[in-house]
């Protein structure tokens, strides 16, 4: 039902995809793992609709899970990553390389796989800077990012990194 949920999402039936979202949750509200991975989906489509304060939210939920259920990390990350991006949004920059910090994501450091939306909102960060040294430290990253995503074969990173690219250059 999510997965479905968030290809409507991508194609902008945000009612279509929180009923199929809701649905997923509700089937999967006792295995915590996929309720939480779930519920990712609804902070993605929460920070679609603009519903920052919304999306914080879960995040803060899962974080809550986390510390009762101990979740798989890469659920944990994920919704760091995402509050990290609503941060950025906000206009909290700092908050969001603190976040990032936190779950190893720094300039000069190659990517970790999963983590890749991340140093995606790394490297915006860092080009805002308009210094030599920092748009020289997004290019390396840029670099080892489109390593990453050659060795996955993954097109959403490609094509993220393009739009990263367009916009610093």
């Amino acid at each position: 039902k999510v997965l479905l949920a968030e290809f409507l999402r991508q194609e902008r039936e945000f009612q279509k995809s929180l009923q199929l979202i809701e649905v997923g949750l509700e089937i999967a509200f006792k295995d915590k793992p996929p309720y939480s991975w779930s519920k990712l989906y609804k902070i993605a489509l929460m920070f679609s609709l603009g519903q920052y304060d919304s999306a914080l939210g879960i995040v803060t939920e899962i974080e809550e899970m986390h510390e009762d259920f101990s979740l798989p990390y890469f659920i944990t990350s994920a919704a760091r990553i995402w509050k990290a991006i609503i941060a950025y949004v906000n206009s909290e920059s700092d908050l969001a390389i603190e976040i990032l910090e936190s779950l190893g994501i720094v300039e000069g450091k190659a990517p970790v796989n999963g983590l890749e939306r991340g140093y995606l909102l790394l490297i915006i960060i860092v080009s805002l800077k308009n210094t030599s040294r920092s748009l020289e430290s997004c290019f390396k990253m840029i670099d080892q990012l489109e390593k990453c995503s050659i060795s996955r074969n993954d097109f959403r990173i490609k094509i993220s990194l393009n739009m990263v690219k367009a916009r610093i250059y």
